[in-house]
Formats: C-alpha cells, sequence, structure tokens
C-alpha cells in the first residue's frame, strides 16, 4: 500500500533517510497517518477517521520499530519525520495487538489478503525471501521523496539477502512511480482487484472510489538485477 501527495516536490531542503527507530516514532506516526487519512482511497472510502488511522500505525510501526526493515525521512531542521515507508518480511506474523483496530480497517485486510493469498498459491514463499514495501506516505509538501525512500528501502533489503519485494498498489500514482520509475512489475498471473466490484459482506464497501479503479500486486526481482 503506498501514497505520494503531489506537488509541490521539495527542493533544497535538509532531509536524511534512515531505519525506522524510537526515536522518530511519534513522528513517523503522525506522518504515516496523515498522508493516509487525506489521500489513500480505501482509506477515506470507509471513513476511516484520523484518530483511529494513528491508533492502527501505532500498532504497525512499534512492531516496525522491531523488524529493522522499515525507513523514515527525516527533516533536519525539525528533527521530525516527513516521510515513512512502512515494510515487513512477506510471511511474517501480524503484529501485537492488531485485534485492537476498528473494525473499519477489516475491508482492507480482507482485500489486501486476497491479493497475498493469490501470490502465495501461484508462488509459494518462504521467510526471509520476499520484501513486502507495506505503506509509504510523504507530506504533500515533501512530494518526490517517496523514491528515495523506497529506493533506500531496496538497499536495505538487498543487504539483507531478500531475493525480491513485492508490494500492493492503491491508486495511480503510487503504481506508476513503482512501474515506471522503480522497476517494479505488473504479476500478470495475479489478477487485480476491481474496486467498483469488491463485496465485504455482501457490500460493495469500495464503489465511492473514483479515483482508481482497482488494487493490484507488482514486483522487483534483485536476483535480475546485476
Amino acid at each position: 500500500m503506498q501514497i505520494t501527495l503531489v506537488p509541490p516536490v521539495s527542493q533544497g531542503r535538509d532531509i536524511s533517510y534512515q531505519i525506522l527507530t524510537e526515536d522518530n516514532l511519534n513522528s513517523a506516526i503522525e506522518c504515516i497517518s496523515s498522508t493516509f487519512y487525506f489521500g489513500e482511497p480505501m482509506t477515506i472510502a470507509l471513513d476511516i477517521t484520523l484518530e483511529e488511522f494513528k491508533y492502527f500505525a501505532s500498532i504497525l510501526l512499534r512492531k516496525a520499530v522491531l523488524d529493522k526493515l522499515s525507513v523514515v525521512a527525516k527533516d533536519n531542521v525539525t528533527g521530525k519525520a516527513v516521510g515513512v515507508l512502512i515494510a515487513e518480511d512477506f510471511m511474517t506474523e501480524p503484529p501485537e495487538g492488531i485485534e485492537t483496530i476498528s473494525p473499519k480497517f477489516l475491508p482492507i485486510f480482507e482485500l489486501l489478503g486476497t491479493l497475498d493469498t493469490r501470490y502465495k498459491d501461484k508462488y509459494p514463499v518462504k521467510l526471509g525471501e520476499l520484501y513486502h514495501i507495506f505503506m509509504v506516505g510523504v507530506y504533500k509538501e515533501y512530494a518526490g521523496l517517496s523514491l528515495i525512500l523506497t529506493r533506500t528501502a531496496e538497499i536495505i533489503a538487498r543487504e539483507k539477502e531478500y531475493i525480491a519485494a513485492i508490494a500492493e498498489t492503491t491508486s495511480p500514482i503510487s503504481h506508476k512511480i513503482y512501474t515506471r520509475r522503480l522497476g517494479f512489475k505488473e504479476l500478470e498471473d495475479i489478477e487485480p482487484i476491481n474496486y467498483a466490484s469488491f463485496e465485504y459482506h455482501g457490500k460493495h464497501v469500495f464503489a465511492s472510489i473514483s479515483s482508481a479503479a482497482s488494487c493490484q500486486v507488482i514486483f522487483k526481482d534483485y536476483r535480475a538485477i546485476t
């Protein structure tokens, strides 16, 4: 799941990129929550509140601190995270406490879980093999940092000997960035999920999404890169 809020592109800022730690946890929670709350299609369609997303993000990011696979872009003037990439091992267990979040998130989990199951059914994968880029959020005044965040994250992934990366794109913007500029590929044998036709408990919960047609899996094989 990725999002980058666009224009203006940040220039001339003092930004550093680093693995997420406890020191930048609070500002990372604020950043990822704010960007998804204001711009991610499924979050908006389900009327998830900012506070509900912050609680969800806090659970994800506390696990991410322990996993040491996620990256933040830090404004060195303010000392705060202005971009966040949450990553995990594709076969990792869910974070502790995830069952306590708002049930509004459940349709998102089902949609993403369906895509991930489609991949696993066709391509069996083991722990330690596949680097999962789960969420990317960047404040709009720092737009453009998502590219560097992802490239930094991929350095970490390859250093940890992951053989490939996988992600789910939820909007045309993120899909274009990842496939045209970062070398990810669409998997033709993994069918995307159309928002309009997706049903959760008999309801078309994403029918209101007009900014995007579908959510799909993208993939990048590091073994093919010399």
